[in-house]
């Protein structure tokens, strides 16, 4: 993984949509454009047909899976697509979404529709951090201690755990997992962390959540977790994201160190992402009147 990553965070897609007023009956040929969604035309007779064409991008580090683009907020008499699915949508990659709606015959009175598309996909955030150890005669001893975590809409980072006094042997801090996209985290594939391969230092590291989870090894919180980790499954209460608490105990060993020590602890949090993307008001005008 690399050492360092972007802090800032930029959404996936800023869609500004202005609508012009159409008078008259028929089909307009008015086009709404902006550079994800692409609306042609915004008012239609009844049998006619809109067109919405949605390029999703993948302006993340990491792959986006499990894409699905579904049209929702059309009545179910209107003709409609199925969602589309891609597996996969790798890093700077492009995927146009177009969908058709065909209006009934049968609309005897202007309609007016206000559908959205809806986004979801899986998405892996890595994150890393580091951790000082230290005796307490080399408390005003300082080093340089990194931490980061992939570019995407879900954040994770780390407190309480930069400096280990390792004459102490239990430490806890927490791990912050933190919706910072402008949709909503549905749910938690996983998250995990991971014990530093040939650690002189960490005897076994884990996460819970509340009581739920060990400190035995490395620890993976999933959704199949019983008691206090199902929270991973409830989707009103991880919407915006949760905390994790670490749990570490050092060896006796590390008891011995002479100069300040720096290890890296990382691990991954899989997330199901959603968002919504208003496609603006549509007409559906009556064939043969004004509207």
């Amino acid at each position: 993984m690399k050492t360092s990553y972007l802090f800032a965070f930029i959404a996936l897609f800023a869609v500004a949509l202005v609508f012009g007023c159409i008078g008259g009956g028929g089909t307009s040929n008015q086009t709404n454009t902006s550079s994800a969604l692409k609306v042609t035309p915004t008012q239609t007779v009844a049998g006619g047909t809109m067109t919405i064409q949605y390029t999703l991008t993948n302006s993340y580090e990491n792959n986006m899976k499990n894409v699905k683009i579904s049209l929702v907020g059309v009545p179910s008499n209107y003709g409609i697509p199925a969602p589309q699915t891609i597996t996969t949508i790798v890093s700077n990659q492009q995927y146009p979404a177009i969908f058709t709606i065909t209006a009934p015959t049968s609309i005897n009175i202007k309609q007016t529709l206000n559908p959205k598309l809806q986004v979801c996909y899986t998405y892996d955030t890595n994150y890393f951090f580091d951790m000082l150890f230290k005796t307490t005669s080399l408390a005003t001893e300082t080093a340089t201690a990194e931490h980061g975590y992939s570019t995407g809409p879900v954040s994770v980072t780390q407190m309480g755990m930069d400096t280990i006094f390792t004459n102490t042997q239990d430490h806890v801090g927490s791990l912050q997992i933190t919706n910072t996209g402008s949709g909503k985290i549905m749910s938690f594939g996983s998250i995990s962390i991971n014990k530093p391969t040939g650690s002189l230092f960490v005897d076994s590291i884990g996460l819970a959540y509340s009581t739920c989870g060990g400190t035995t090894g490395s620890r993976t919180i999933t959704p199949t977790d019983t008691g206090d980790c199902s929270i991973l499954g409830n989707t009103l209460a991880i919407s915006n994201g949760l905390t994790a608490t670490i749990k570490m105990t050092t060896t006796t060993a590390a008891n011995k160190i002479t100069a300040v020590t720096t290890e890296r602890i990382d691990g991954t949090v899989t997330s199901d992402y959603c968002y919504d993307v208003p496609v603006g008001t549509l007409t559906v005008c009556p064939a043969g009147k004004a509207c």
